[in-house]
């Protein structure tokens, strides 16, 4: 069973306002990203960091009824993979540097990983669902695996354990976790549909998406995760 993590610290410059925030139906983009992944996985890590103490509110109330565990991470140099969760369980991880940019969240959130694989899925991607989760799997020759779209790798990335000591030293002159993978074996497969490529930046581009969605919305509700795998 594998982990997801969700950077959701972003200052959303290009938007105006917070991205987690922003309603999905009647959701919120943050929570609709936590829902799809638990799906799937068992434990899910959103990092925080821009109006973190909104979403972090958001998402208490949300997911009572789950464990929730929080932390506030500046820097991180290690990790605890295939140690099993006993239930579905939601990890809030407080991003001290977020203004660093996503690769800053991404090694305080890999810090709380447990699982031997994990995927990474932006907070800003809500038409992603459990079936594009479920055609990326682990590859025995592989540290990353993308799913792939007319020759676009999108998201989520499944991410081996292997390639966390690269991301947590990792130094400034580094500036995405594809550069990270780029020393990796990383692996591509055929996604299913364009969900894996489209994200919402722009008012303009979450107008259009929310339109596009609009049929998945209508069958999201605020989950209560009893029973979820």
């Amino acid at each position: 069973m594998q982990s997801t993590l969700i950077p959701a610290a972003g200052l959303s410059s290009r938007m105006g306002s917070s991205k987690p925030l922003l309603p999905w139906g009647e959701i919120t983009l943050v929570e609709r990203a936590v829902q799809a992944a638990f799906e799937v996985c068992l434990h899910v890590i959103v990092v925080v960091g821009y109006e973190a103490d909104q979403v972090e509110a958001l998402l208490r109330a949300s997911f009572a009824d789950v464990v929730l565990d929080t932390g506030e991470v500046g820097t991180a140099n290690s990790a605890q993979p295939d140690q099993a969760a006993n239930a579905a369980r939601l990890s809030i991880v407080r991003n001290a540097t977020y203004h660093e940019g996503m690769l800053s969240s991404l090694r305080c959130g890999a810090a709380a990983v447990r699982t031997e694989w994990f995927y990474v899925t932006p907070v800003d991607m809500p038409l992603v669902t459990a079936n594009e989760y479920q055609n990326v799997q682990p590859h025995p020759d592989a540290d990353a695996v993308f799913p792939v779209w007319n020759g676009r790798r999108g998201h989520p990335v499944l991410i081996r354990s292997t390639v966390l000591p690269a991301l947590f030293q990792a130094g400034p002159e580094i500036g995405a976790m594809r550069d990270i993978l780029r020393q990796f074996r990383c692996r591509e497969t055929q996604a299913q549909s364009e969900a894996v490529l489209i994200d919402v930046d722009t008012a303009a581009e979450y107008r259009r998406v929310a339109h596009t969605g609009s049929s998945t919305k209508a069958k999201i509700r605020r989950a209560t995760l009893g029973g979820n795998k």
